[in-house]
């Protein structure tokens, strides 16, 4: 943004009626105050401050990303194989309940033909 001539003058009045100096020429930063100053100082610090700390805050993001990733492939791999654990599992309880079943009907019958030849 351009200040024009007259934008300058009202930015220069201002400075005089805070400072209560009197401005000549190019004198204008002899006029601010020095708190004014020391502000900025504070500011501009405050302000590098924020920045390492949101760059120290992205770099731990980064390394947290960095070690989830490798365990949520190991969790992904566990459930998977608890997966495939249980329908291993479910197919023998079937393939065993079927002997079972085979297994008691065949010896009631054995015992019954037992009996009965008696």
């Amino acid at each position: 943004m351009m200040v024009g001539p007259l934008n300058a003058h009202c930015i220069l009045s201002v400075i005089l009626a805070i400072t209560g100096g009197y401005v000549h020429g190019s004198d204008v930063s002899q006029t601010i105050p020095s708190s004014f100053i020391e502000s900025n100082r504070q500011l501009q610090k405050a302000a590098n401050d924020l920045q390492m700390e949101v760059q120290s805050f992205q770099a731990a993001i980064h390394d947290l990303h960095m070690k989830h990733r490798p365990l949520a492939n190991k969790v992904q791999y566990h459930r998977d194989m608890d997966a495939k654990s249980k329908a291993e599992h479910k197919r023998l309880a079937g393939i065993f309940s079927g002997a079972i079943k085979g297994f008691t009907s065949n010896f009631l019958l054995s015992d019954a033909r037992h009996y009965v030849s008696q």
